[in-house]
Formats: C-alpha cells, sequence, structure tokens
C-alpha cells in the first residue's frame, strides 16, 4: 500500500523546501494555536501572541474610561529566507529588511541545513539598527525546527505527530537534518601531540566539514577526543587579535589559550601559525584508544559517525564516548 505524504518530495527546487516549511507551520497553527504560539516562541526567541486575546476592565492610555472588556489581535510579520545548506549571504538577508510593512512586531528568519554565522547575522542587525527598524534577527536550522515542534506535542496529538513525523522524513530525506553532532573528524596529531593535550586545542590550516568532535590520531590510534566548543579563524598580527570567522563567540579563555599555542608553536616546532589558521577549542581532550585494524595509515583526516558506530540514540558524555571506543577498533570502511 503506498505511503500518503503530506509534504511533497522528489523535487531539489529550493522553493518546494520553503513551501513544506510554510505548510508545517500553516498545519501547525489550524491544529493547535497554542503548540504553534509556543514553537514560533522559541523561534523566535521572543513572547509573540498568536491569535485573539481577551482582556476585562483594561484601561487604555490617555483614555479615562475603563471599558467593560477588550477583544485585541497582535498583528506581527515574519520574513523567512530558507536555504538548502547554510550559503546565507548578508547582503541578501539585508534585502529583504525592505518587505517589512504595517505590522506591530517583525521578524527576519532564516532557516537552514546549519546556522549563518554569527558575523552575517551582526551585519544584518545592524543594518536595521542603521535604518532604525524595529526588526529581530533569528536563525533556526531545520534540525531545531523538527525538536521545537517535537517537545510541544504528545502522543495523544495523532493528527500533529503524523504531521511531524513527515515533515522529519521529508528533511532526512533532502539531507536537510544535519547530522554534524554525531561527527567526530580525526586528525593527524601525532607531531602536534603534546600542544593539542597541553592547550585543549587543535590548529589546521584547511577547511573543514562541519562536525562537533575532534580525534586526535597518530602510531595507529585515535588517543584522545574533545568536543568542540569553538571554532575560530583568526590572525595573530603584533599582538593583535584578528578574528576573521568564529563558530560562537570568543571568549577571554579562548583568546589567551590561542595566543599561547601560537607562541608555543613557534618556541618548539619553529612552524609559524601566527595568520590564517583555524583553531579547534575543546573543552578538554579526553584519552582513548580507538585502534585503526589495518595496516595503511590514514591519508588526512576522516569523519566518523559516533551514533553508528556506538549504535545508541542519543550520545552520551564525551568520557564516556573516550570510554567506549576502547572496546572498539575501525578500518577504512568504518564511518
Amino acid at each position: 500500500m503506498p505511503v500518503i505524504h503530506y509534504f511533497q518530495r522528489y523535487s531539489q527546487k529550493e522553493n518546494v523546501i520553503t513551501n513544506n516549511t510554510l505548510l508545517l507551520l500553516a498545519r501547525l497553527y489550524e491544529l493547535s494555536p497554542d503548540k504553534f504560539q509556543l514553537v514560533l516562541n522559541g523561534l523566535l526567541q521572543s513572547e509573540v501572541e498568536v491569535g485573539v486575546s481577551f482582556t476585562q476592565q483594561t484601561r487604555r492610555e490617555g483614555e479615562g474610561s475603563v471599558p467593560d472588556g477588550l477583544i485585541r489581535q497582535r498583528s506581527f510579520q515574519i520574513v523567512i529566507e530558507a536555504k538548502r545548506g547554510s550559503d546565507f549571504r548578508a547582503n541578501q538577508l539585508i534585502a529583504h529588511l525592505n518587505s517589512f510593512s504595517g505590522a506591530e512586531l517583525h521578524f527576519l528568519l532564516a532557516i537552514g541545513t546549519n546556522l549563518p554565522s554569527k558575523q552575517i547575522l551582526e551585519e544584518v542587525r545592524k543594518a536595521a539598527q542603521t535604518r532604525q527598524m524595529n526588526i529581530l534577527i533569528e536563525a533556526v536550522t531545520y534540525g531545531q525546527l523538527v525538536e521545537l515542534i517535537g517537545e510541544e506535542i504528545d502522543d495523544r496529538d495523532y493528527e500533529l505527530n503524523r504531521l511531524w513525523i513527515d515533515y522529519q522524513d521529508f528533511c532526512q530525506g533532502e539531507g536537510l537534518i544535519s547530522n554534524e553532532k554525531y561527527l567526530m573528524r580525526l586528525v593527524l596529531a601525532n607531531k602536534s601531540r603534546d600542544e593539542n593535550l597541553k592547550f585543549n586545542i587543535y590548529y589546521d590550516q584547511r577547511g573543514f566539514r562541519e562536525h562537533k568532535y575532534i580525534g586526535l590520531y597518530g602510531e595507529k590510534t585515535i588517543y584522545a577526543i574533545g568536543e568542540i566548543e569553538n571554532i575560530v579563524k583568526a590572525d595573530l598580527v603584533n599582538d593583535e587579535f584578528l578574528i576573521h570567522w568564529s563558530k560562537s563567540d570568543v571568549t577571554d579563555s579562548q583568546k589567551h589559550r590561542i595566543r599561547e599555542v601560537v607562541q608555543y608553536v613557534l618556541d618548539n616546532r619553529g612552524w609559524d601559525i601566527h595568520t590564517g589558521s583555524y583553531f579547534f577549542c575543546v573543552h578538554e581532550f579526553v584519552p582513548t584508544d580507538y585502534k585503526k585494524d589495518t595496516l595503511r595509515a590514514p591519508m588526512g583526516t576522516k569523519i566518523f559517525n559516533l551514533q553508528k558506530i556506538l549504535d545508541v540514540e542519543k550520545l552520551p558524555s564525551v568520557n564516556e564516548i573516550a570510554s567506549l571506543l576502547k572496546t572498539k577498533t575501525w578500518n577504512e570502511a568504518t564511518r
């Protein structure tokens, strides 16, 4: 028996993704305005009143009389930019600021497989401020949207559950839900072992695929694993810290550690990484022993899906992951 879907499939066009996402939100509103409001508040990080409100004996500012009651609906406008990936451009989002008119609250919402960079969002927010426009700029991933809706429905919401499951299936089929939170990137770190462990930083001058964990490799084993707290592309020029890109706000502690590892590498390795480097800051590199069971050394980096390797629905703590990896081995075919 064929499966009937709520959401259109079999198309690579970006507007199909946008239409399906709007359909999800519209159907959620139709089925439960209260749940729609909770999801909207989570998406926009603001308290948005949806639907009609009823108030008794309300005095309006500047008026002497007190009406027996007031029925009112707050107006808001949400402009959405949806991407198949995360290739958001500041100039495109800034152009959307011209789309707003005639509402009490204005929101610009970017939805993608991954979030736009902090720098892009800040540039758009500054553009809105420069124009003296009261517009809130927010961003969310398809995965976060799915999770937000999932948190507000239960098993008794039969129609909502079918809608939610089908949208999640659509997103997974289109590759819109990123699995980066399960990914560990193996990096060759035999020569840099000392400073990586000392400062809890791995450094590189190449690009990378999104991932949440770093696995330090040397002598036929991944000997340590760390959960990434931030990725920073920065230059240190004349002791000035120039940040070109970062995954999140760079803390003073991270800046201090980056300065220290740059100096350590210069003093002990003779390598100049002052410019053009990415710094992967982790909470802590935890020792493990995830051995390679074939002869050849890996050629460069490799990505592992820890959810599949450990056969778990939700990943445990880094310490537990490190302990579990000691009981397993891997080879070229492991993913």
